[in-house]
C-alpha cells in the first residue's frame, strides 16, 4: 500500500483496518485485532516548509510588488503586504473588519474567516428584484 500509494494513505488505510476489525473483536468474531500488531507507519522523511525569505529576498518582494502594474491595478499591494507581514490565511485576511484593528495595541484580531458556501446551503435563497433594484445596483457593481 506504502509503495502504491504513500505513506498518508497506507495510514488512513491501516485506521480504517483498526476501526473495522475493533468491530469484530467486539463482536467476538476474532480474539484479537491484528492490525494492532502491524508496525507504525512513518515517512521517510519529515515534511518541510515553505523556506523562508531573507531579509534582502523580501525587501526585494515588496519593491516588485509596489511597482508591479497588474498588482497595482487589482488593489492587491496592500493585501499581500498584510498577508506578508501578519502571516494570518487568506480566508482571515478577507474576514478582516477595522473593528478587529487596534491601533493603540498595534495589534490585529483574527476573529473570522471567509468560507464559499455551495449554492442551497444554509437556507440561501433567490429573491426577485424590487423594480428600479438592479438599476440601482448594476453601476455600483461594474
Amino acid at each position: 500500500m506504502r509503495a502504491a500509494h504513500g505513506a498518508t494513505m497506507a495510514r488512513q488505510a491501516k485506521t480504517i483496518l483498526r476501526g473495522g476489525l475493533q468491530l469484530t473483536v467486539m463482536a467476538n468474531t476474532l480474539g484479537a485485532n491484528p492490525v494492532r500488531d502491524v508496525q507504525p507507519i512513518r515517512l521517510k522523511r519529515r515534511p518541510t516548509g515553505a523556506t523562508a525569505l531573507s531579509a534582502d529576498d523580501l525587501h526585494d518582494l515588496l519593491v516588485r510588488l509596489r511597482a508591479d502594474d497588474y498588482c497595482q491595478r487589482n488593489d492587491l499591494v496592500d493585501p499581500i503586504t498584510v498577508l506578508i507581514a501578519t502571516g494570518l490565511r487568506r480566508s482571515e485576511l478577507l474576514a478582516l473588519r477595522w473593528t478587529d484593528f487596534d491601533e493603540s495595541k498595534q495589534t490585529i484580531a483574527a476573529t473570522g474567516n471567509v468560507v464559499r458556501v455551495l449554492p442551497g446551503l444554509l437556507g440561501s435563497r433567490r429573491v426577485p428584484a424590487v423594480d428600479g433594484t438592479t438599476a440601482v445596483i448594476s453601476p455600483m457593481h461594474g
